[in-house]
């Protein structure tokens, strides 16, 4: 019988995999609402650029003369953050009543009617996810560096290019790109990478303040964390030094001398790992004897799960969360065909399309019943 802390970790990873889903979705689409204007930009900047002569150029004049452009950046750069803020406010809310439903249906109903699993304030949670610094700066903060990186990558390619002598045509080429390549060769793209890491790091942000605040409001259910990072075979090394390691409720390690350092989702851009929280076995809660059934005390034992791998993990689950998370034939392949979810991948870690998996074990679809 799994205890509650190995099924609230399972749960947990779970939860993670499919927020890496959700935050791929969201800065799509806040990535694509920044390139909104590329196309005005990019005529404004040819405009500009015939009342500026070939040659040397100060940056205080390019300045002056692109201020149209840097309008236009503006506009786009804060129209990104007024929709991340959006999403942010919805994010945590969800995130607030996740985590408090989550450990309801697992821990023993007496907890929740004598009152002691307490839920967070969302829009505190929203508050803070906004306030708090991430990465050394506050959402605001990350507004003000990305309009102004952004900015200065147009007025130093134009600069190179009128310094150059290239025509005006291809130094606006050279800020927002070239249609055949989906205008990833311009300057403009290195902007759309920041911004795009800047997404997901504000929404792992903003699921650690809610997990921190769960975890505060619960401390006496809670006597410990634990830090969970190996969720694929793209784990970081600081994050895979980190994996399993217990902390205090108050982020010291436990045993060990890693420290904590900003948390889990913050630890580095586009940071994934999380952590599960342990709780006190029924004793340390205060639950008397009469609470609970023996199934229930034997589920509450207080004892920290065993690390666990992605592959272990996921073999674990239930075959409807194997098919959503790889794919109903690799969950077929996975239950049935005898392969491992390393099979699915190339030794460097590039993963396998179907026909790859095929040639390479054809018995497996057989196995499977996937002729």
């Amino acid at each position: 019988m799994a205890t509650i802390n190995e099924e609230l970790r399972d749960e947990l990873i779970a939860h993670r995999v499919h927020l890496t889903r959700y935050e791929a979705g969201v800065v799509s689409r806040l990535v694509a609402s920044l390139s909104t204007d590329d196309a005005e930009l990019a005529a404004r900047l040819l405009v500009a650029l015939e009342d500026i002569p070939t040659g040397a150029v100060s940056v205080k004049r390019l300045t002056q003369v692109l201020a149209p452009v840097r309008d236009i950046n503006r506009r786009a750069v804060t129209r990104f953050f007024g929709e991340l803020g959006h999403v942010l406010k919805a994010f945590t809310e969800y995130e607030a009543g996740f985590g408090f439903d989550l450990m309801k249906s697992l821990l023993p109903e007496v907890v929740s009617q004598r009152g002691l699993l307490k839920k967070v304030d969302a829009g505190q949670a929203y508050v803070r996810a906004v306030t708090e610094p991430f990465h050394g700066y506050t959402l605001r903060e990350w507004t003000g560096k990305l309009e102004a990186d952004r900015f200065a990558r147009i007025v130093n390619t134009v600069r190179t290019g009128l310094g150059s002598g290239i025509s005006p045509d291809e130094i606006v080429k050279s800020v927002r790109g070239t249609k055949a390549r989906n205008w990833q060769d311009g300057a403009l793209n290195k902007s759309r990478a920041n911004a795009s890491a800047i997404g997901y790091s504000t929404l792992a942000h903003a699921a650690q303040v809610v997990r921190e605040q769960t975890a505060a409001a619960n401390d006496h259910l809670i006597k410990a964390k634990q830090w969970l990072s190996t969720l694929d075979n793209k784990t970081s090394p600081p994050c895979r030094i980190r994996d399993a390691l217990q902390y205090t409720p108050d982020n010291q390690p436990i045993k060990h001398g890693i420290p904590w350092g900003d948390g889990p989702g913050r630890l580095h851009f586009h940071c994934r790992s999380t952590y599960t929280l342990i709780f006190r076995s029924w004793q340390d809660m205060g639950l008397l004897p009469h609470d609970l059934t023996s199934a229930e005390k034997e589920r509450m034992n207080g004892e920290v799960p065993a690390a666990s791998t992605y592959p272990e993990w996921i073999s674990r689950q239930r075959a409807s969360r194997q098919d959503d998370i790889l794919g109903p034939v690799r969950g077929k392949l996975l239950r049935s065909g005898g392969l491992k979810l390393t099979s699915f991948y190339t030794e460097d870690g590039r993963w396998l399309t179907l026909d790859e998996l095929r040639q390479r074990d054809a018995a497996a679809f057989k196995r499977a019943g996937l002729n």
